[in-house]
């Protein structure tokens, strides 16, 4: 394992978003936890902990699959699924049979804890292993998807490359995360300073283009979506307010770092659609 990827790995092994965490929400809440449902982990209108760790919440999970056409019987990727949040509500409201490949450890135990929890343990798998590396034979999705997650993945060509070869004839990748925007030049300290600490590597929107193209994947659209982060880092900001913890002081200041870079034009947010031609 490579020291970037090992990076990745030691950072969200110790991530917030647990399964422990939002069952502990939940049980507070009064919920009878042997009878969850996959909306009971994705939505949490107070303090947002839920097990959607990417920007828009199952809001934008479920436009996603729309956007991407998932329907029920699709066999479905989720690449760097995290705790299996994706992968879930595809599940739960599209019919289709999701896959979700994590890279680290704990996160894989929470991925597949949680969607036994809710009742989707037959339609949602995870396996543990590296989306530029992936364990599965050639053509056998119909879609791969990923939201939040690729910012942190250093190769996007082998990862592009990896996730063409498991797409069938005509499959769909639908993927969405931050990028550059037009005015990160001006920026490029604060970019910095974020990259560090969410072990990001950012590309431009242009250059996102440029690597689904050369995996022989033809882009079918690019949609702007940078008032999701916008509206993201508000609603953070707002559920963050615990003044005298260290963690919380830290997590407000990053978001207000990136509600600024938005406003200012250095950071954006897209979902990129395309099909194996």
């Amino acid at each position: 394992m490579d020291a970037r990827l090992a990076e990745v790995r030691r950072a969200f092994s110790h991530h917030r978003q647990r399964a422990r965490r939002i069952l502990l929400r939940l049980r507070r809440a009064g919920r009878d936890l042997e009878h969850l449902t996959e909306s009971d982990l994705a939505e949490d209108p107070r303090s947002g902990f839920t097990d959607q760790n990417h920007v828009g919440s199952r809001e934008l999970t479920l436009a996603l699959g729309e956007r991407a056409g998932i329907r029920r019987g699709m066999r479905v990727l989720d690449s760097c699924c995290g705790i299996g949040g994706t992968a879930r509500v595809l599940a739960d409201s599209f019919g289709c049979h999701a896959v979700g490949i994590e890279i680290t450890p704990a996160r894989c135990r929470d991925a597949v804890a949680l969607s036994r929890r809710v009742g989707l343990g037959g339609d949602v798998g995870v396996v543990l292993g590296d989306a530029c590396a992936l364990p599965f034979a050639g053509e056998i999705f119909d879609a791969v998807v990923s939201q939040s997650a690729w910012s942190h993945v250093t190769d996007k060509r082998r990862l592009l490359l990896e996730t063409a070869r498991v797409l069938r004839r005509s499959g769909v990748l639908a993927f969405e995360d931050a990028v550059r925007g037009p005015r990160a030049g001006s920026h490029e300290e604060a970019l910095n300073g974020l990259s560090r600490y969410w072990c990001f590597s950012l590309e431009t929107a242009a250059a996102w283009r440029e690597h689904v193209s050369a995996a022989s994947l033809r882009v079918e659209a690019i949609d702007d979506l940078t008032n999701e982060l916008q509206r993201e880092a508000r609603r953070t900001l707002q559920t963050v307010r615990v003044p005298n913890r260290d963690t919380s002081r830290i997590q407000r200041s990053h978001w207000t770092e990136v509600l600024r870079l938005v406003e200012a034009g250095a950071l954006g947010y897209l979902r990129v659609v395309a099909r194996r031609g």
